[in-house]
């Protein structure tokens, strides 16, 4: 029987994440890639599923407040508002339901506002189309500042 080298399903792993990353794409779990041989299936074939599998997935950025514990970005696509639905949920009467959108994509992150009451702003100037941010970006959403940081 033919065997797969370990280190191969590690590297399309990788693969899959910076592609997630690049594209934007929202991952609810770590990738994971697990190559089968099947009798069923000519050598020239190639069979691909996929699955969701819960999982922990490693913080690639952080908002943090003024005061208070920062709040950690998982996905590639984070949604920023006061319903506890949103990856950060925010307990301010000023920040609406669905309030924002940060993202990265194409090496990038990139943050829009959502039609919200109170506004998103970057370094002080407000937003009305995605915009690009770096790390360290003062960005507030309506009254609530916070500092982006990526490790």
């Amino acid at each position: 029987a033919q065997t797969v080298p370990d280190a191969l399903p590690r590297h399309l792993e990788h693969l899959l994440e910076e592609t997630a990353m690049e594209r934007g794409w929202r991952l609810n779990g770590p990738a994971g890639v697990l190559i089968e041989h099947s009798d069923q299936m000519a050598r020239t074939e190639i069979s691909c599923r996929s699955e969701r599998a819960p999982g922990p997935r490693p913080p690639w950025g952080r908002l943090v407040p003024q005061s208070g514990a920062p709040y950690q970005l998982i996905y590639n696509r984070v949604l920023v508002g006061r319903s506890e639905d949103c990856d950060v949920s925010i307990a301010d009467a000023e920040i609406s339901r669905l309030h924002a959108l940060i993202w990265r994509e194409g090496g990038r992150i990139w943050i829009n506002d959502l039609d919200s009451a109170n506004g998103t702003s970057v370094d002080g100037g407000t937003i009305t189309i995605p915009v690009s941010i770096d790390d360290g970006a003062v960005v507030s959403f309506g009254p609530a500042t916070f500092d982006l940081r990526t490790p």
